[in-house]
């Protein structure tokens, strides 16, 4: 039950899920087209929460009804949201700590010479071009780590670590060339932070991460590494289904792709994102026109670097599949999920996501039993690892199956979907 206000009429903990998950409270009222003095009222126990409303506040912020209302939570569940480690607090400041400093320097594991670097950061005279090679690659090493890991976070100290070597090289005073490159240095590892924060849910870091990526990248003049870090700060609208605040941001990493390398495959991911805001918007044509322009990177050859620029066109299906998912187009849909399942046989995040998509198509065409299927592997592989993006999901599927709370099926995928919260 609630502790943060005891003369709480209606006592729930929605004010503290509310902070704990990253929200402000008006994004929270905007995204569930709830009154903001309503969900105030909520928040501070004066007026019981209808329960429509509950549902649709548990849907948007990703967790379950009865720990909202703080009642019949189990002990799985109460832990998950009364026990955020110590530790992982103290990361999340150092990292935030490391971003201000940065931030204020901006105004004015590989084979590395770990000696060369404990020099350098002795005496700044030792920052040469074999020094910055042995940050990038550091930076790169990270990055592999992170994709081959099912626990991304298991990356997390080293990436803080790496945020503050930079963070002290960045203070001193350099030249313009050596400078420019720990920026693009900088905002290639605040932008690793950022997946990391977003892999664990964490929207209100992540997009401190992806904020300051950016801010490094413009002042590097890296306009295609820059335009990445506003693709990925779009990604936090679009998880939280506020599809139309991810436009902007799309239009200025398209716009930010156009002086960029030309070689790279940048502008073909933003149009693969832009057709997830679109259909999102459930504007058909605007959404094929994207995923068009997305699939031409199959013309493109070596233009993705496997860290902070992936997109390759491996991720077409699923794409395509989502995206007809969203905009109700069940035949379209099918064809393409199932290839994107065909491809991804692991029990990775990226499968996980593809079985939400089609236990959401399923539940679409009135095929309950099959949609409880794919969400039962989805809850598999969401509990293998701490990964907030499958269970998010999850948890928005969970809404959905509420329709058929006389299905024996739906009611056991639904208790395991909330033991996840």
């Amino acid at each position: 039950m609630s502790k943060d206000s005891p003369t709480q009429k209606y006592q729930n903990n929605l004010k503290q899920i509310i902070k704990q998950r990253g929200y402000k409270l008006q994004a929270v009222a905007e995204g569930t087209k709830i009154p903001f003095r309503s969900l105030s009222d909520y928040c501070a126990g004066r007026t019981p929460i209808p329960r429509q409303r509950l549902e649709d506040i548990a849907e948007f912020i990703g967790c379950s009804v009865s720990l909202i209302e703080g009642e019949n939570v189990s002990p799985n569940e109460q832990s998950t949201f009364d026990l955020e480690s110590d530790e992982m607090k103290r990361k999340r400041r150092d990292l935030l700590g490391s971003l201000y400093e940065a931030g204020n320097a901006l105004i004015f594991v590989p084979k590395v010479d770990w000696e060369h670097v404990k020099k350098a950061l002795e005496k700044r005279s030792y920052i040469d071009s074999e020094l910055l090679k042995g940050l990038d690659a550091i930076n790169n090493h990270f990055w592999r780590v992170f994709l081959a890991s099912p626990s991304k976070p298991i990356v997390l100290d080293a990436v803080v670590g790496q945020m503050k070597v930079l963070t002290q090289f960045l203070k001193e005073a350099h030249s313009a060339a050596v400078h420019q490159q720990l920026c693009s240095l900088t905002s290639n590892i605040s932008q690793l932070a950022g997946e990391i924060f977003f892999d664990l849910d964490d929207y209100a870091t992540a997009e401190s991460c992806y904020t300051f990526a950016a801010s490094s990248a413009k002042e590097a003049k890296n306009y295609d590494l820059w335009a990445c870090s506003l693709i990925r700060h779009a990604y936090l609208p679009l998880f939280s289904k506020h599809y139309r605040n991810a436009v902007p941001l799309l239009e200025e990493s398209g716009r930010l792709t156009s002086q960029g390398d030309t070689t790279l495959v940048t502008r073909y991911w933003v149009a693969a994102v832009e057709a997830e805001a679109q259909a999102g918007l459930k504007n058909f044509s605007k959404c094929l026109s994207a995923l068009e322009k997305a699939d031409e990177v199959h013309s493109m050859r070596g233009g993705a670097n496997g860290t902070w620029l992936r997109f390759d066109g491996s991720r077409l299906s699923e794409l395509q599949g989502a995206c007809f998912v969203r905009l109700q187009r069940p035949k379209l849909a099918i064809s393409a999920l199932k290839k994107a399942l065909q491809q991804q046989i692991a029990p990775t995040r990226r499968r996980g996501m593809i079985l939400t998509d089609f236990a959401l198509l399923s539940l679409q065409q009135g095929n309950v039993d099959e949609a409880c299927t794919y969400a039962n592997e989805a809850v598999d592989i969401a509990q293998q690892g701490p990964s907030g993006v499958v269970k998010k999901r999850l948890q928005s599927l969970h809404q959905k199956f509420k329709a058929f709370d006389d299905v024996d099926t739906v009611n056991t995928v639904n208790q395991r979907i909330v033991l996840l919260t």
